[in-house]
């Protein structure tokens, strides 16, 4: 008889475990399948702070290309695939907001994003910025993705370039 009564409540387990529902949105899935929650497979979260992300997303600078040479003041658009931007508060899977590192490489998962004039925050879920306070010559920019707690979700969600200012 406690056969009996444990499969079915395998069986339950395993079907709320495979259930593809936004109960999962904002914890640590770290340890979960996320595929079998109805996405595809993960960068893999070691840090268990949530920086886990879709398979193929990507960060991009939108009308700015490695290179390039650009006279401020300059409309910088950022760019974002397979994920989707929200403004700074909740962790919650697949979403989180830009920053731009400027002068300065990606930084690791879960690391998190200093807040100075090195490093620009767009919690408010901005994708543009106007960039006029760099001097003239040349610039390393990082576009860095984080999470809602400003926790970078590492080098795959980042892109970096060089620019000249004239």
């Amino acid at each position: 008889m406690k056969k009996f009564l444990l499969i079915p409540a395998l069986a339950l387990v395993i079907a709320c475990g495979n259930e593809k529902t936004e109960e999962h949105a904002g914890h640590d899935m770290s340890g979960h399948d996320h595929a079998a929650m109805g996405h595809s497979a993960d960068a893999v979260d070691t840090t268990g702070l949530g920086v886990g992300y879709p398979a193929g997303a990507k960060v991009f600078f939108a009308n700015l290309t490695d290179g390039q040479e650009i006279s401020l003041p300059f409309q910088l658009q950022m760019g974002v695939e397979g994920m989707e931007v929200e403004p700074a508060g909740q962790i919650n899977y697949g979403k989180g907001h830009h920053h731009l590192i400027i002068d300065g490489g990606f930084m690791n998962p879960g690391t998190s994003v200093p807040f100075d004039g090195q490093h620009l925050h767009f919690g408010k879920g901005q994708t543009e910025m106007t960039l006029d306070s760099l001097k003239s010559g040349e610039h390393t920019l990082t576009l860095q993705f984080a999470n809602g707690a400003h926790l970078s979700y590492g080098e795959g969600m980042s892109t970096t370039i060089k620019i000249k200012v004239k």
